[in-house]
């Protein structure tokens, strides 16, 4: 039978090292005892587990959270029953509840990713619910600006697309986060364990298929359940901050990062590049490569798209794109990287590979 570390259920909530020992100590004392108590309620509890319940304080004081188990589904059972009271206690000593607020904990267990900033907690103020369109701040030239981004059907109109804005938004809303990315200049990550149905997860949608997060922009953390929209904020003892007032390189390379892997979730089988508009008119930096012992001269785009060269740093919406690099490392001019190629990279290129 398996066995579960209380450890990985308090983790599920919020991550352990966001507790202090003292308070650690409080709720593994205060668990065994409820977990006891709850057992002798309704099913028996296993000798095995009684006795391990009846340790774990001892054991957490001596710093052997990984011996603090459990076995029997019964006991697992009454640990979810009891854990979630203990920990919402150590969550209000951390953050200054507004008492007109309605607070809601983005948990560890769903959430991992937007656990950023240490000893800050993600949440959401349900009490101040809004709408993605509030965004926009004049409807007329929002649409304008999508018709002429080009991003719908090549059929749409100002109009048509009006009615999509209309009636469809939610429908739509993959294309109308981009455009509003594009006009307001800025990153958006959208989240919602309700909708987003993609083919193996539920949490991101940014900005079409390419999941772009670029640092230069400001960036909006989105949160969407029962038909409205919140801001997710991070909040500790002292004060509530937007993502953008907390922001640092660690957490915009993880952002990045993430929006990256929950796309390549969807599809494992197809590589699909799109081209990048914000790349179009810039001096984009240059790599040499080698293949079939022929030196081969790329542009690298801020979304990692790799260009055909064709003489100039620039590119145009017409220009080739060949595949992507993840960047591992960089010494002085000489870096390494791995290359993930379209298919038929290599007529693009004129080589041949075995």
């Amino acid at each position: 039978m398996t066995t579960i570390n209380i450890i990985s259920q308090i983790n599920n909530f919020f991550p352990i090292d966001y507790i202090e020992l003292e308070d650690l100590y409080s709720i593994i004392d205060a668990l065994s005892k409820k977990t006891i108590e709850l057992k002798q309620q309704s099913r028996k509890i296993n000798e095995k587990d009684r006795l391990a319940i009846e340790n774990w304080p001892d054991l957490a004081k001596q710093d052997r959270l990984d011996e603090i188990l459990l076995t029997s589904p019964e006991s697992k059972t009454a640990l979810s029953e009891a854990i979630n009271a203990y920990l919402t206690k150590v969550l209000q000593k951390k953050i200054a509840i507004n008492d007109e607020a309605d607070y809601q904990l983005l948990q560890q267990s769903t959430f991992y990713y937007l656990y950023l900033f240490q000893d800050t907690f993600p949440l959401i103020n349900k009490s101040k619910p809004w709408q993605i369109t509030d965004l926009i701040k004049d409807k007329k030239e929002f649409i304008e600006y999508c018709f002429a981004l080009d991003v719908f059907d090549r059929n749409d109109t100002v109009k048509t697309i009006e009615n999509k804005y209309d009636t469809k938004f939610m429908h739509y809303l993959n294309q109308f986060i981009y455009a509003m990315e594009e006009m307001l200049e800025c990153n958006i990550i959208a989240i919602s364990p309700q909708m987003f149905q993609q083919k193996s997860s539920t949490i991101f949608k940014s900005s079409l298929n390419q999941r772009r997060f670029l640092t230069e922009r400001p960036s909006h953390i989105l949160y969407f359940e029962n038909e409205h929209w919140f801001t997710v904020i991070y909040a500790n003892a002292n004060e509530e901050k937007s993502y953008e007032e907390l922001r640092t390189k660690f957490s915009d390379m993880r952002l990045k990062k993430l929006t990256r892997v929950e796309h390549e979730k969807e599809d494992l089988e197809n590589l699909i590049i799109q081209y990048e508009p914000t790349d179009a008119g810039k001096e984009l930096p240059r790599i040499k490569i080698t293949l079939d012992k022929k030196e081969i001269k790329l542009l690298v785009g801020c979304t990692n798209n790799l260009y055909l060269y064709k003489g100039v740093n620039k590119i145009k919406d017409t220009t080739e794109i060949v595949g992507k690099i993840d960047v591992i490392s960089i010494d002085k001019h000489i870096g390494k990287g791995n290359i993930r190629w379209i298919a038929g990279f290599q007529d693009i290129l004129g080589i041949q590979l075995f």
